[in-house]
């Protein structure tokens, strides 16, 4: 049976990957749109709301918040694109966690079978990582630019074509 599933998860990697995705986005976006805002969070939705980004800096500026305008501008974006929800909120940071995995699952699965890569790829969802997945605060974005740093460092070290992983770092 282990030998089976190895190979299943060798010749079928992509729908592994695709389905891995779907019940993460799925599972996810049910729980951020579920819970409640908390403080933190309320500085972020708060901060988000103004109008442009040179309000956000100056927002920033009175020592409101010390996250990096640029987490505040992208929400402010998300928030004018697709309404203002708990799930909105929280959208940017659960793409970033959706990220890391991924990101995970390639960086691994370079030097070791596919099924190794998937372990990679979970782990950090049972974990405390995975509350930052729903958690309007910068450190799902965080986590998921990290690995992708990680990955484009490999690939750019490994790959006859690095100089599109040097310009991803």
């Amino acid at each position: 049976m282990p030998d089976a599933f190895r190979d299943f998860c060798e010749r079928r990697t992509w729908w592994v990957l695709a389905a891995f995705s779907l019940v993460y986005i799925l599972t996810t976006c049910v729980i951020a749109s579920k819970r409640m805002l908390w403080n933190d969070e309320l500085f972020t939705l708060y901060i988000s709301r103004l109008g442009d980004l040179t309000d956000i800096f100056a927002a920033l500026g009175t020592g409101a918040d010390q996250n990096p305008p640029s987490f505040y501008w992208l929400t402010h974006g998300v928030l004018k694109w697709l309404g203002e929800t708990q799930l909105t909120v929280r959208l940017l940071e659960v793409i970033g966690v959706l990220l890391m995995s991924l990101c995970l699952f390639r960086f691994v699965s370079r030097r070791l079978p596919a099924l190794y890569g998937f372990a990679a790829m979970i782990f950090p969802l049972i974990t405390i990582a995975y509350e930052y997945a729903y958690e309007a605060r910068p450190y799902g974005l965080v986590l998921g630019f990290s690995s992708l740093a990680l990955l484009c460092w490999q690939e750019a070290t490994e790959n006859s074509k690095r100089i599109w992983w040097l310009i991803g770092l």
